[in-house]
């Protein structure tokens, strides 16, 4: 058996070392991204260890590598992975054969935990079939742990299972029995049973109520079990979403599953399956950042943003609801298409609620109820143009179901879309007349407004529910699992006092309902029996997803994990933030920069006086792409801080200057080599911690003095030439590269006011165009949006660079250094001269005053 290492800080084996390493090598090839890799020594045979210092990029698809020995380097190590998940295989299918023990079910309750239950399904299956016999017939006398999760896996799994198997632990009276109130694992055990009841399980009301209590009790008291059973009694498993806690659980993993439960002594499997975890995570990781970086892309894609400037602009945060629902690694293209359409939800509520007025959004809704949009007059604009988006994204999904399971959702789709706006204006004429519905009525409203019939519409579709003869009406006919779903969002959602973060709108509120249709009751009163109704619709949600229908346990697992995500998406702090939801996103994405940061998610004090580190970070922030968040943290971040030190530390004002000037992603380095061969071992060793064995750094400046003067004879012998070659370049295909350096090129030189210094044309400009069609705009605003596009424009490019095409590297390069001279080349001054252009073509063609070597 093979034996696993695991160092004692999961966190600390995840994280590249030098930020410069980051920029340097890292963005040379398109395979990597912010993400963290997985640092694991796999050596032949030997033992399997998680060290830090040996980087190794673990990828779902392995044909992505382009490099011989890493394709080789990886394939190796997802052997190791695969072996040890067929071991892990052997080692459940070994404990459910030969005992009656519950270890089997204390390994499955972990592979839950760790989210890895999709490489033990029949394994999972075969336990689960045993204990269900065994529970049957009688045969064991299980105790109060092993009993609570026997009943919790067993119900989460489907089998029919009574919630009378607790009542040994009761005495004569009816109480539970005393013996029980010091057995923690126990306790917490059968807390976790409590949240899997069912309408009718009356002793599971009680239990909630006992074993919350004593846990409560027990916490204040045992301050060495504290930490897991706050995390118990906070986070039950029932109800949360393992995917989202694998992170911190895998952390302290063996420390928490052995305070969870009674191990035997043959437990090796902790660490096999730690190791498991680990590189699952990673994955997950990578996979969820490429995910998010293509819907960021087609978000932007759709420019309604730029239109609808006060509505919510979060892909990312949106994309959360489809990784909580859909968790599974081969459901990549089934979330890109959940998002799209969660996106729509989002902002069709943002234009209800802040954007369009009573009469504007009769005709918006009477537009979805016919599903047209070129027709309808008096119909905003930017109504319009979101209308059009939303019926392609309708047709195009809707074809591809087709195209893949020979079923047509498009009017099935229609349907739920008309529902959502008719639901939605019902709320506008509610806010404009100041009628406030009775709660019932708000509330049937509410359960269609909020979007969950959306998300289980297009889950039913994504998941393949349609198919076959009678299919397409499956999802009318079990209606009642999303509406419990929509129930508990609606309520959930109306207990936040605060609104999104980037709406101030009106959208009403099921507690004010109430309080005006039960005059007296207060304010806590009201919130109480709101949580009342959310713990019913609970009950009802456990019962139809354990009850036997034609719907899958696929869909059903998806409208559930929909409820786990609810409380997350809603609970918002009194700075009207999501810290729970932001903890989440960055456990899921997190980055090689995120140990940077400290618990509130601010950048560490100490890096405020680190001048290199901060040079290097401002570097590294240039080569962002789409969904590098915390990249557009670093640039304010680390450039406002360089800003302040070049004025504190002079010695240090050059180099800081023109890294701010400069940085090297965005600069033509043989345009600048000249100047910096003067001062290049000064520069270095501002930039860089060098060891004292840095004799290398004579060796550099004497080999590239001979190369500048070799470059200045040739580039001056071929402006010389009377005749030049012409190539023509076919890129049709990869039009967008072109487009994203044309852009760039464009509104660079509609920002220089004023032209050649050959021609006094008059070619129009970008700004006076904006200026022109939004009114009221000034100059400068115009000049900073332009500003932002240029920037978004780069982040495009180095995302299309950086992704594996037919493209060679070289023509990528040549465009990316276009797009680098275009300051250089409009950069005028008050004279009308380019003095940055001249300064560089007299170090690029040699003269008496530019030569390096005489």
């Amino acid at each position: 058996m093979q034996k696993i290492a695991i160092i004692p800080s999961f966190k600390s084996m995840i994280y590249p070392k030098e930020t410069n390493i980051f920029r340097m090598s890292m963005r040379r090839e398109s395979r990597f991204t912010t993400q963290t890799t997985v640092t694991i020594c796999a050596r032949n045979n030997q033992n399997i260890s998680i060290k830090k210092g040996e980087n190794i990029n673990i990828l779902p698809k392995l044909h992505q590598s382009s490099a011989n020995d890493e394709t080789l380097i990886t394939a190796q190590l997802n052997q190791k992975f695969q072996k040890t998940v067929q071991r892990m295989r052997e080692m459940i299918a070994d404990k459910t054969i030969k005992c009656y023990h519950a270890e089997d079910l204390v390994m499955i309750d972990a592979i839950q935990r760790l989210g890895l239950q999709y490489y033990f399904q029949s394994e999972i299956s075969a336990a689960l079939t045993r204990h269900y016999e065994i529970c049957c017939s009688g045969e064991a006398d299980y105790d109060l742990h092993d009993t609570s999760l026997r009943f919790r896996l067993l119900r989460q799994h489907a089998y029919n299972v009574s919630a009378d198997c607790f009542s040994k632990f009761k005495d004569k009276d009816g109480s539970f029995k005393k013996e029980l109130e010091k057995d923690s694992k126990g306790l917490m055990s059968l807390f976790e049973a409590y949240h899997i009841r069912v309408r009718g399980d009356d002793i599971l009301d009680d239990i909630g109520e006992f074993s919350g209590h004593l846990l409560r009790k027990m916490m204040n008291i045992e301050q060495s079990k504290s930490t897991i059973i706050k995390n118990t009694l906070n986070n039950p498993y029932h109800k949360s979403l393992p995917r989202f806690m694998a992170f911190d659980f895998l952390e302290n993993f063996e420390i928490s599953i052995k305070s969870l439960h009674d191990l035997s002594d043959e437990n090796n499997w902790i660490k096999e399956m730690q190791y498991l975890a680990a590189i699952d995570i990673n994955m997950a990781q990578i996979n969820h950042q490429r995910e998010i970086t293509q819907v960021s892309r087609w978000w932007k894609g759709l420019r309604l943003t730029e239109e609808l400037k006060l509505a919510r602009n979060q892909p990312a945060k949106w994309h959360m609801w489809s990784l909580a629902c859909l968790p599974s690694a081969d459901m990549a293209e089934q979330r890109v298409e959940l998002t799209k359409a969660l996106s729509f939800v989002y902002i069709i509520d943002d234009i209800f609620d802040i954007y369009g007025t009573l009469d504007e959004l009769i005709l918006f809704t009477e537009a979805v109820n016919r599903w047209e949009y070129d027709n309808v007059t008096g119909l905003p604009n930017y109504m319009r143009v979101c209308l059009k988006n939303l019926y392609e994204l309708t047709n195009e999904i809707s074809e591809k179901v087709y195209d893949v399971h020979g079923w047509n959702p498009k009017e099935f789709l229609q349907k739920v879309w008309k529902d959502l706006f008719k639901a939605f204006l019902v709320e506008a004429k509610w806010f404009v007349s100041g009628h406030t519905p009775s709660a019932d009525e708000y509330l049937k409203n509410g359960i269609v407004s909020c979007g969950v019939d959306i998300v289980c519409a297009y889950l039913f579709m994504l998941l393949r529910e349609g198919e076959g003869e009678g299919g397409k009406g499956l999802l009318n006919n079990h209606i009642e699992i999303a509406s419990l779903a929509a129930t508990i969002c609606r309520l959930w959602d109306d207990l936040g006092s605060a609104k999104d973060e980037n709406q101030n709108g009106h959208d009403g509120s099921y507690v004010a309902c109430y309080m005006n249709e039960h005059k007296g009751s207060s304010t806590e009163s009201a919130r109480e029996h709101v949580h009342t109704m959310i713990s019913d619709a609970w009950k009802c949600l456990n019962e139809t997803c354990q009850s036997s229908s034609p719907i899958s346990a696929y869909f059903k697992e998806a409208v559930l994990n929909s409820a786990r995500l609810i409380p997350v998406m809603y609970n918002y702090d009194e700075s009207r933030r999501l810290p729970s939801l932001e903890k989440q996103m960055k456990s899921l994405l997190i980055s090689c920069f995120s140990k940077f940061k400290d618990k509130d998610g601010n950048f560490k004090q100490e890096l405020e006086a680190d001048s290199k580190g901060l040079m290097s970070l401002f570097e590294a922030y240039h080569i962002r792409v789409p969904g590098d968040d915390i990249l557009d943290d670093i640039g304010e971040f680390s450039g406002h801080l360089l800003q302040k030190n070049m004025k504190n530390e002079p010695s240090k004002g050059f180099i800081i200057e023109n890294t701010l000037g400069n940085p090297y992603h965005k600069i033509l380095p043989r345009f600048m080599a000249l100047d910096s061969i003067e001062s290049f071992e000064f520069s270095i060793k501002s930039l860089h911690d060098l060891s004292n064995e840095n004799n290398w750094i004579k060796e550099m400046q004497y080999m590239a003095a001979i190369d500048i003067n070799i470059a200045q004879i040739n580039h001056k012998r071929e402006i010389t030439q009377e005749e030049t070659r012409k190539a023509k370049v076919s890129v049709n295909s990869h039009s967008e590269i072109v487009s994203s350096v044309a852009t760039i090129f464009r509104l660079w030189d509609d920002l220089g006011s004023a032209k050649d210094e050959s021609q006094n044309g008059y070619d129009g400009s970008y700004i006076a165009c904006y200026v022109n069609e939004h009114k009221c705009i000034t100059t400068e605003s115009a000049r900073e949006h332009v500003h932002t596009m240029i920037s978004d424009t780069w982040t495009s490019l180095n995302e299309t660079c950086q992704s594996s095409s037919l493209l060679p590297a070289y023509f990528k390069e040549a465009l990316l250094n276009v797009v680098r001279m275009v300051p250089v080349v409009y950069n005028y001054d008050e004279s009308r001269r380019l003095a940055s252009l001249e300064k560089h073509m007299k170090s690029l063609l040699i003269s008496e005053e530019t030569k390096v070597i005489s």
